[in-house]
């Protein structure tokens, strides 16, 4: 893993691992809302689960770039959890 930026540390890259794989496909299979949602919400959640597996790819990724490409994810399924039920 490449290292931090400032202080030696490893980047962590754990969360957005998970994001990535395992929790991207869960909404996208058992999530009907996602399922149901907009085109827009539905675009947007796979282009944050599509850029985040181009971070996880890079050699040199900082916490930074991990940490924004997981919030970015987590907005998305927020959006989409949080459609009301028409």
């Amino acid at each position: 893993m490449p290292k931090g930026k400032l202080d030696g540390s490893e980047t962590n890259k754990e969360a957005l691992t998970a994001a990535t794989s395992t929790e991207a496909e869960s909404t996208k299979a058992n999530n009907a809302k996602y399922y149901n949602g907009s085109e827009d919400k539905k675009a947007a959640h796979d282009k944050a689960v599509s850029d985040g597996k181009k971070i996880l790819e890079k050699a040199n990724a900082t916490q930074a770039e991990v940490d924004a490409a997981k919030q970015a994810h987590r907005r998305c399924q927020r959006q989409i959890r949080w459609i009301r039920d028409q």
